[in-house]
Formats: C-alpha cells, sequence, structure tokens
C-alpha cells in the first residue's frame, strides 16, 4: 500500500504562491494581439519599442511613419509608430490587471491555485 502524504494549508498555500508568481509573470510578458498582429512584448521587445519610439521623438516623426516589425511569429509587418505607442498601452492595462488580479488573491489563503483572466 502506498502512502500518500496529506499537505498541510501552509504547504498548499506555498506551493501555490510559487506557482502563482510563475503564472503572473508569464500571463504579463506573454504575446499580445494589436490590430489584428501578435506582437512579442517581453522585456527585450518593450526596450525595443522604447528605443524606436525614443528616435521617432528626437527625429520629429509623425505616428504615421511606418517601421518594419517582427512579429510573435518571426514574420515582418509594417507598424506605424502609433501601433508601438498601442502596443505599450495594452501592455500597462494588462500589466495592471494581472497585477490586480495576483493581489486579490494573495490576500486570501492561497488555498486554490491562481488563475488569471485576459
Amino acid at each position: 500500500m502506498i502512502k500518500v502524504k496529506q499537505l498541510t494549508e501552509q504547504e498548499i498555500a506555498t506551493n501555490n504562491s510559487v506557482e502563482a508568481k510563475a503564472i503572473r509573470d508569464s500571463s504579463i510578458e506573454s504575446p499580445i494581439e494589436c490590430n489584428g498582429s501578435i506582437f512579442d512584448i517581453d522585456t527585450k521587445s518593450r526596450d525595443n519599442i522604447g528605443v524606436a519610439l525614443r528616435k521617432a521623438d528626437r527625429n520629429g516623426y509623425p505616428d504615421t511613419e511606418i517601421r518594419d516589425w517582427r512579429l510573435a511569429d518571426n514574420t515582418w509587418r509594417e507598424t506605424t509608430l502609433a501601433e508601438l505607442k498601442q502596443l505599450l498601452e495594452l501592455y500597462d492595462v494588462r500589466f495592471e490587471s494581472v497585477w490586480y488580479q495576483f493581489n486579490i488573491w494573495d490576500d486570501g489563503d492561497k488555498q486554490e491555485p491562481f488563475e488569471v483572466e485576459l
């Protein structure tokens, strides 16, 4: 007969907390849809967007200026500066939403796994 150890509430909470942080972070960093295309929005991608937008600002480019941008599936797409700005806005909304959901879960007893609604 196999004995199965019953986890304590604290052990369940600890395990769920570790998993919840990974879910929170991956949900925030996962690719994001904008105008029918899926863009990477991880830290490196946000840095690249920032570089493009700062350059455009320094040179006085209009928001309609087009850049070739690599999508999450590694294809290229003509993307306006306005769309790059929109991507950052969508990321900010997602970031706040995921953290809000996480904080509510984290204030609880952590006996149930954390789930994100995007």
